[in-house]
């Protein structure tokens, strides 16, 4: 039953799938199947994090050994820094390949939380870059010569200091989230090659990966085959985040469209 459990995660039917968990884990309670417990809490931990419930989910994952999904609660509850912290030990417990549907939920979770932390790193620069520019500009308008060439110079020194202050913690370094997520989505391709309910997520990983490299053409492009996948494979969930992904980033005509879809 745990196994139909995931299966009805997968095809959205929430209500069905914590259900299926739930009577799993009235009969492994009886069988002292600890495993199976852990495994079906988690299952109800994937269900409460895609509608929204953060902190009921966190509370059930801080009894599990479930780290992918524990990082992708932290996270959205805005904990970034134990969100990484959980997200890594998902790195170091799966070292070989392994192709289980829980350990889908894994790896789609840690995936997440090192490409939004990378998103978020990226934004956090590039809103410094502009505000310094912009002070630079405001600044140099009202000296002329030397006093001009020292304001901007001090606004440089000041924006170096600034793009020191994103790697002083793990979470804001971009090069070693960008590995991560490159590292993860390269995993879940792997997956996605043995089970197919894991295409939709791990193509929109990566057209929100070439969005961040600026290819915004080929980010398109994958969000729309990942909208196709879920579509095909009937994964409404997913298909509601890759039309969410193309409404903000499409074109303003078919934005309104896909976000009222999305929402549905």
């Amino acid at each position: 039953m745990c196994h139909l459990g995931h299966l009805e995660f997968y095809r959205s039917n929430f209500a069905t799938s914590r259900s299926l968990y739930e009577q799993t884990i009235v009969s492994a309670l009886a069988r002292k199947d600890d495993k199976m417990v852990n495994r079906c809490n988690a299952g109800i931990a994937a269900v409460l994090l895609a509608t929204g419930e953060n902190e009921t989910a966190l509370q059930m994952l801080e009894k599990t050994n479930s780290y992918g999904q524990h990082a992708l609660a932290l996270l959205n509850l805005g904990h970034d820094a134990k969100a990484l912290e959980q997200a890594l030990k998902v790195r170091d417990r799966f070292k070989g390949r392994r192709t289980k549907y829980y350990v889908l939920k894994a790896f789609t979770s840690a995936t997440e939380v090192f490409l939004r932390l990378l998103e978020k790193a990226m934004g956090a620069e590039q809103r410094a870059i502009e505000s310094f520019g912009q002070s630079a500009l405001r600044k140099s308008s009202f000296f002329s010569g030397l006093s001009a060439t020292f304001s901007f110079e001090e606004e440089e020194e000041k924006l170096a200091d600034t793009e020191g202050d994103f790697k002083a913690g793990p979470f804001t370094d971009k090069a070693s989230l960008r590995a991560m997520a490159q590292e993860w989505i390269d995993k879940l391709s792997k997956f996605a090659s043995v089970y197919a309910v894991a295409r939709p997520m791990t193509l929109l990983f990566k057209g929100r990966f070439q969005m961040l490299d600026h290819n915004r053409s080929s980010g398109l492009h994958l969000a729309r085959k990942s909208l196709a996948a879920a579509a095909e494979l009937s994964m409404p969930f997913s298909a509601a985040l890759a039309k969410s992904f193309l409404a903000e980033h499409g074109s303003v005509r078919d934005s309104i469209r896909l976000r009222g879809e999305a929402c549905e």
